[in-house]
């Protein structure tokens, strides 16, 4: 999905509560700073081009695979849940270290 405002997102997950795979790119949404609430349902996100992003939601406990990709100014992630299997970023260069450390450690 090619997100234009936080708005149009927000009523998006709203109308698909039952989401299970999720592609973002927020390329032409660069202010956006904070994704809204994700389903609880989510197994699979892929957030693109984030380059406002500072910060991630609670991610579901459903959720085995997460990547990011272009989001420079995500500085960290919140709790990774149990469940996840692959954790991708790439281009994000602020979470760095901690991240693959916080993943390896979970």
């Amino acid at each position: 999905m090619h997100v234009k405002s936080k708005k149009e997102l927000r009523q998006y997950l709203k109308d698909n509560p039952g989401l299970q795979r999720l592609t973002l790119d927020l390329g032409d949404c660069p202010r956006l700073t904070r994704l809204p609430t994700l389903p609880t349902t989510l197994s699979y996100l892929q957030v693109f081009n984030g380059l406002g992003l500072t910060r991630l939601p609670a991610l579901p406990t459903t959720l085995i695979y997460l990547r990011v990709d272009n989001c420079p100014g995500l500085a960290s992630l919140p709790t990774l849940p149990t469940e996840l299997k692959t954790l991708v970023l790439d281009k994000t260069t602020a979470l760095g270290l901690r991240a693959y450390q916080l993943y390896r450690a979970h």
